[in-house]
């Protein structure tokens, strides 16, 4: 089945924009010449609106070939915050915390 919650990597983003204009561009090529050829305005915008639900259906939905290049993050790289840094004795504390602690407690 169709997991609609799942993410389209990088890759699958510039397939997914290649297919669509593709299938837009063919599709108003194809209406044109068939819709001059028979004179009908109707036909034309029909193979025209044909075309832009398949391209719909086609680059909407994160289908799985939209998804086979996964994004590698870097590691997480745990910084200590003042709240992590233990003060010793004798040494003064600086930054906003302290200030705001003497002022709130």
């Amino acid at each position: 089945m169709l997991d609609l919650d799942a993410k389209i990597d990088f890759e699958g983003q510039r397939l997914s924009e290649r297919y669509l204009h593709l299938i837009l561009t063919f599709s108003g090529i194809v209406s044109f010449l068939v819709g001059f050829a028979l004179q009908s305005l109707q036909t034309t915008l029909y193979i025209l609106l044909a075309g832009g639900i398949i391209a719909s259906l086609v680059s909407i939905p994160p289908w799985p070939m939209y998804r086979s290049h996964p994004v590698k993050y870097l590691p997480k790289i745990e910084i200590p915050t003042d709240t992590d840094v233990e003060v010793k004795e004798g040494q003064k504390e600086t930054g906003v915390w302290p200030v705001v602690k003497r002022l709130l407690f």
